[in-house]
């Protein structure tokens, strides 16, 4: 099985529309994100680190608890995945893309999935693009 991870683009899609990029520092995903997940009527709030090598780290709550965040992104393919760790046996899975102001995908418990969403919160309170 080949390991798409690691193709490199198609030289066709030179000529598609170009996608907004991550940020090109690399701490761009640290500070407060909140959001929603499954329709957003579920919040959840989001302290994240980041490092030069593309791990995240964290920690957060929402309606199903507190948990601990793990995972990495990718820069140049727009892509970030990670887990909340509620507890050692119950772990959600989450795999989404930046575009531009938010991180949007979807996640995976057990037999469930659902959309999520998640903005930046600026130091005024107010979600914006992740952009520092």
């Amino acid at each position: 099985m080949a390991n798409l991870e690691r193709n490199e683009p198609n030289p066709d899609t030179s000529k598609a529309k170009e996608l907004p990029k991550f940020p090109r520092t690399d701490t761009w995903f640290d500070g407060h994100w909140e959001g929603g997940y499954t329709g957003g009527e579920y919040p959840t709030q989001l302290q994240l680190c980041s490092d030069e090598e593309g791990r995240i780290s964290g920690v957060g709550d929402d309606a199903a608890g507190r948990f601990i965040v793990e995972g990495y992104y990718d820069v140049n393919r727009q892509w970030i995945k990670f887990f909340k760790h509620y507890s050692p046996t119950r772990v959600a899975q989450y795999n989404g893309f930046f575009d531009g102001q938010r991180i949007v995908g979807f996640w995976f418990l057990d037999r469930q999935v659902g959309n999520f969403v998640l903005s930046i919160r600026l130091e005024d309170g107010k979600g914006g693009e992740a952009t520092h």
